[in-house]
């Protein structure tokens, strides 16, 4: 017998051997003791008794179960990434790791394209599908990111149109705002108890209400970090010109009242506090900027 013929027969009995649930392979790795216990399942149910191809149908039912497995595992490891770039990897690598899987997998079920080698390819997909829930299950247990934990300050904040002359204190904070100036000229205000100075900065944009034209994303708020609520910062939502919306960030404590962050969209804004301040202009998240910049690679 030839090299090639023996080599060939050698594959045959393996497939014909997995389909009559023999061992995949000798180690005794925890996801082949499963994935046998898998086939054996598949083997016992009643429904698959005529063997063969019905074995790698509830296969490959398995390997559906444990894909939605894995999407649930991927959603919570999402919000564990407060980097921009971190988030990517995270989609890229399991983008990656399922097209490897389809061609890994795929060149064992079309080898040779036969009932055993299907069962085979099947067996092939619930054996990656185990290992890469383990692998996951390895990076939500070790991997911690410093990721910035900021709140937004409701008590502190004034939605839509704030009230002028109205003086805002910021708990745990030496300062506190107020909005002067009139309705077309508005100027914020912030006032340092400590120091006993008040900084002034004309916003060169004016604030509404209601639904119309995003205006319930106007108005003056402040965010603090959980452990520096000392640090207050301030950011102003407002319209310029016709349609223009444009958040301007301040940090007192360190630049005054000069703006450390401003974002313009053409018709709208999206913002959050998060981790950190997200803003995107007109709904494009390509453009979107943040603060701390290195949430979004800056």
């Amino acid at each position: 017998m030839t090299e090639r013929c023996a080599r060939g027969a050698k594959t045959f009995g393996l497939l014909t051997g997995l389909a009559a649930g023999l061992l995949l392979v000798a180690p005794a790795a925890a996801q082949t003791d499963m994935l046998n216990e898998d086939i054996a399942l598949c083997q016992s149910a009643p429904e698959n008794r005529i063997g063969g191809a019905a074995i790698g149908e509830c296969l490959e039912a398995v390997s559906d179960t444990l894909d939605a497995r894995i999407e649930a595992e991927i959603g919570e490891l999402s919000d564990l990434w407060c980097t921009d770039r971190d988030q990517r990897s995270m989609r890229e690598t399991q983008t990656a790791w399922s097209r490897m899987r389809d061609e890994e997998c795929g060149l064992v079920a079309r080898s040779p394209d036969n009932t055993p080698s299907y069962v085979n390819g099947a067996a092939c997909r619930v054996l990656l599908a185990r290992q890469r829930l383990t692998a996951l299950r390895f990076v939500s247990t070790y991997a911690n990111p410093l990721c910035p934990d900021y709140r937004l300050d409701d008590a502190a904040s004034r939605r839509g149109v704030p009230a002028p002359g109205e003086t805002v204190a910021i708990d745990d904070s030496r300062f506190s705002w107020r909005l002067a100036g009139t309705a077309a000229e508005p100027v914020l205000e912030a006032l340092d108890s400590e120091r006993g100075t008040t900084l002034s900065r004309p916003l060169d944009c004016t604030f509404c209400d209601g639904e119309d034209d995003n205006c319930s994303a106007d108005g003056i708020f402040v965010m603090q970090e959980e452990e520096a609520s000392d640090r207050p910062l301030l950011f102003a939502v407002c319209h310029a010109g016709a349609h223009s919306q444009r958040l301007t960030l301040f940090d007192p404590k360190l630049s005054g009242l000069d703006p450390v962050l401003e974002v313009t969209g053409a018709y709208y804004l999206e913002w959050e506090v998060a981790n950190g301040l997200r803003v995107t202009p007109d709904g494009d998240p390509q453009k979107a900027r943040s603060w701390p910049s290195y949430l979004t690679g800056e």
